[in-house]
């Protein structure tokens, strides 16, 4: 299992959003597909968010949204910190997985990560905006992550 989060993100101008490639890839199945775009920096942020809200050892439903689309993740969590999770697509349970807890938060921080070295590298050429709210924002919650992460 991966999070896909490419370099070829682009920046609206209205609102300043970032705007790029973010999606699943499991046991051979992208969600919600191939080359999906979204709004990588909310979409990493609110699943960071969420995800480290539920760093406890109790059982917990939750659901990890995708900006756009009628896309999302219902998230079942157990004492044991393992996950299920259904791709869900307009209601619809369209696939499958199960993974550690810990492995899927790693998945989350490595897609922060991509993003933040795209947004590091935009910042030194000084395209498109100053980006160093955002890149304290996305720093700030994968150090959280990195600190959830057991050894």
């Amino acid at each position: 299992m991966e999070l896909i989060v490419k370099d070829d993100a682009f920046f609206s101008h209205a609102g300043g959003r970032i705007f790029g490639t973010i999606y699943f890839h499991a046991d051979e199945y992208a969600f919600p597909c191939v080359d999906w775009t979204d709004f990588t920096e909310e979409v990493l942020t609110m699943w960071a968010n969420e995800l480290l809200n539920r760093n406890n050892r109790h059982y917990s439903h939750f659901t990890l949204y995708f900006m756009d689309g009628d896309y999302w993740l219902d998230v079942c969590k157990d004492d044991k910190m393992h996950l299920t999770v259904k791709c869900m697509d307009n209601n619809t349970s369209v696939h499958e997985f199960e993974c550690d807890y810990f492995d899927f938060l790693s998945i989350v921080n490595d897609g922060m990560r991509s993003l933040l070295s795209l947004l590091h590298k935009r910042q030194k050429e000084a395209i498109d905006r100053d980006f160093s709210n955002t890149i304290r924002c996305l720093e700030r919650f994968s150090d959280q992550i990195e600190h959830a992460i057991p050894i």
